[in-house]
């Protein structure tokens, strides 16, 4: 057999395998268009849902939906599971004397009272209760009740009371977390520009210290930044391991005096300097809680989400200044008010709709 025939043979081979490769091609495709109708379902079931006020806190899958975040179903159906379960919770205990308080996120909850006997003989029933019907039970691994000035962690975050004051600080596990989100970040950068590191972190950074800048979490940042520094110190050294400390200072710390930065060009006349977002920056502002029955769509509620808007415009006191911060600040709030409480359908306030 000569190289013709050879060639001639593997060509038909070939040729068997194309219709087994085209539908594959076209069962992926499927799998893809079908997908994509699945979510886009879904999106009008949760919308349609919500229209008919089975969603408690409809506004929170709004914002989630217009902002394009990562949405998970997770949230919204433990909001409509565990619905009724304050009113479960104030029902078991007495109303004067118990002290009793519960917040709830999704299927994460606490609940506050006076004494111990009380979570344990009265609450913790009723929650048991609670869940059995609806086909679930409290996890004796999360299901703690402890003591304030012992402290427990809650979304992320530590609750503790020391003496007469309590504190709210990142908890430590979400701390490590994110120092080994860092460490990562920086190893794998190795070979980066400069320019491409610091965009990764200062998105890090910044989504991290927003979360927790509500709480007393100022010595944190601080470590945070001293922590840090040292790893962009040593990547710095990794880089150029035969360079100098003044040589490496003046290349990598010197555009920003002393903070990890670039000089990057602007235009042909201007140059601009991108650094690494100082976590000790962050101002710390204490959250103003939301009342648990107010929902943007309800226009009983208008005035009061009104109100809570002015008070969150964060008026300057004669001793704070106007920044930039605080006006995006207020220009991120009037818009999520106006989106919250605006109709799906006539894109108008409720009142108005």
């Amino acid at each position: 057999m000569n190289f013709t025939d050879r060639l001639r043979d593997s060509v038909l081979q070939l040729l068997e395998y194309i219709p087994a490769l085209i539908g594959a091609l076209v069962i992926l495709f499927a799998g893809y268009l079908l997908a994509k109708l699945l979510e886009k379902g879904t999106y009008r079931l949760l919308r349609r849902v919500r229209l008919n006020e089975m969603l408690e806190r409809g506004g929170v899958l709004h914002a989630v939906e217009r902002s394009g975040a990562h949405f998970n179903p997770v949230r919204i159906i433990a909001n409509l599971v565990l619905d009724g379960m304050q009113k479960t919770i104030a029902q078991a205990v007495p109303r004067k004397g118990s002290k009793v308080h519960f917040v709830r996120y999704a299927d994460d909850f606490i609940v506050t009272s006076a004494s111990k006997e009380l979570l344990e003989q009265q609450v913790k029933p009723a929650l048991t209760a609670f869940l059995t019907p609806r086909g679930l039970e409290l996890s004796e691994q999360k299901t703690v009740i402890t003591h304030i000035h012992q402290g427990f962690n809650f979304l992320g975050h530590t609750l503790r009371k020391f003496g007469n004051k309590l504190l709210t600080t990142p908890a430590k596990s979400s701390v490590q977390g994110l120092r080994d989100k860092i460490r990562l970040c920086v190893k794998s950068a190795l070979a980066l520009p400069q320019a491409v590191l610091l965009g990764q972190l200062n998105r890090l950074l910044r989504g991290w210290t927003n979360y927790y800048r509500h709480g007393a979490a100022k010595r944190t940042f601080k470590s945070l930044d001293s922590f840090l520094f040292w790893q962009l110190w040593r990547w710095a050294t990794r880089r150029h391991p035969c360079k100098s400390a003044t040589w490496k200072r003046r290349t990598y710390f010197s555009a920003a005096k002393g903070i990890f930065s670039v000089r990057l060009p602007k235009d042909k006349h201007k140059s601009r300097v991108l650094s690494v977002y100082q976590a000790a920056s962050t101002k710390i502002q204490r959250h103003i809680k939301i009342r648990g029955a107010a929902n943007p769509y309800d226009p009983d509620y208008s005035g009061y989400f009104e109100t809570r808007l002015h008070q969150r415009r964060w008026h300057p006191s004669k001793a704070t200044a106007v920044t930039a911060q605080t006006q995006n600040a207020t220009r991120s709030i009037a818009h999520w008010l106006q989106d919250a409480a605006a109709c799906p359908y006539h894109r108008a306030p409720v009142r108005e709709a």
